[in-house]
């Protein structure tokens, strides 16, 4: 028999739990370094609430929740690999187990598939400006760009359905106001693309997540069996820009469809490009420091919860970059029919 103490104890055991249930938590992937690193040092200041920095291996994931902690940055750390899709899922146990729900989730993860020290214009090193001219103008003459079907597979497979992965994964637990950043860049502008049925598609209002996990599909397919950028997908960083490009789509798509969700309110999905960013996947030849790079996927994180007139005028379902939405569909060249 269980006396009035004891039911006591157990009850006030049981509301602690589900208070803990209800604290908010944010999850950043690819945040052992470069600017998933510094989105999780800043996060940790600023959002109220547990911070997980997610990292595919364990020992340098680990390594990077330490530093932060020595320097006063408190979050917790989960092993998460975006192409392993059971490491995904024991991450969401964790997250429901603890929290009961995610307010904030920021695909960071992935990888560029090429060594920046190497490229080259046919006249000399890309130094910094020149490849602010590249990323806005898909140049048909850089060099020593080796295409390789292996690296193209992998990058499409991290970049895109990497962040698919999670987001197939994870979406379940965002609560009402929960705001999701993708990190993807401007070199996945459709002026990078010159097949006109591709962008098409990519355009299509009614394009469901289904068809543009085909889309990227028949990429891989081409990349098999030849260079994609010598038949009208992007040159310069091919399947990485490719796979931006897809993101970004996804971005808008996600939006749309978690819009119908009466279940739930007020959730926003944001794509951003960072810049040109001087990290180890760029080998530090970016014109902006991380701690620029931080402004517009940390906007887009605290967008005010709420509704009505000033609501509306928050970017949803968008591409930002330096916190200005950009007409991601109108950068296209004048080659491009509209649909």
């Amino acid at each position: 028999m269980v006396n009035e103490g004891e039911s006591d104890a157990v009850a006030g055991k049981q509301a602690a739990k589900e208070e803990k249930k209800l604290s908010r938590c944010a999850l950043v992937t690819g945040a052992n370094k470069g600017i998933g690193y510094g989105l999780v040092r800043a996060l940790s200041k600023k959002f109220k609430g547990t911070v997980y920095l997610t990292a595919r291996d364990k020992e340098r994931g680990q390594e990077a929740q330490h530093a932060l902690s020595r320097d006063d940055r408190l979050c917790e750390f989960l092993q998460l690999d975006v192409k392993d899709r059971a490491s995904i899922e024991k991450v969401r146990d964790v997250i429901m187990e603890k929290h009961g729900g995610l307010d904030l989730l920021i695909q960071n993860a992935g990888i560029v598939g090429a060594d920046f020290y190497q490229i080259r214009l046919p006249d000399g090193p890309m130094t910094p400006p020149r490849w602010i001219d590249v990323a806005d103008n898909n140049h048909n003459d850089v060099v020593n760009e080796v295409y390789s079907a292996e690296v193209a597979e992998d990058v499409v497979q991290t970049d895109f359905f990497g962040a698919l992965n999670v987001a197939e994964i994870l979406f379940p637990l965002l609560r009402s106001h929960a705001r999701v950043v993708y990190m993807s860049s401007g070199l996945g502008s459709l002026r990078n693309l010159e097949i006109v049925e591709v962008k098409k598609r990519l355009v299509d209002p009614e394009l469901s997540v289904e068809e543009l996990k085909s889309i990227a599909n028949d990429y891989l397919r081409v990349a098999k069996e030849k260079d994609p950028g010598n038949v009208g997908y992007p040159k310069h960083l091919g399947p990485y820009s490719f796979s931006k490009m897809c993101l970004t789509v996804l971005t808008r798509l996600q939006q749309r469809d978690i819009d119908k969700d009466e279940s739930r309110e007020d959730i926003i999905i944001n794509a951003c490009t960072p810049g040109f960013v001087a990290t180890e996947m760029t080998s530090y030849k970016g014109t902006k420091t991380i701690e620029e790079a931080l402004d517009t996927p940390l906007y887009l994180a605290f967008l005010p919860p709420g509704s009505g007139p000033e609501q509306s005028k928050l970017p949803r379902g968008a591409f930002v970059r330096d916190l200005v939405e950009v007409d991601w569909i109108g950068e296209r060249d004048s080659s491009f029919i509209k649909v």
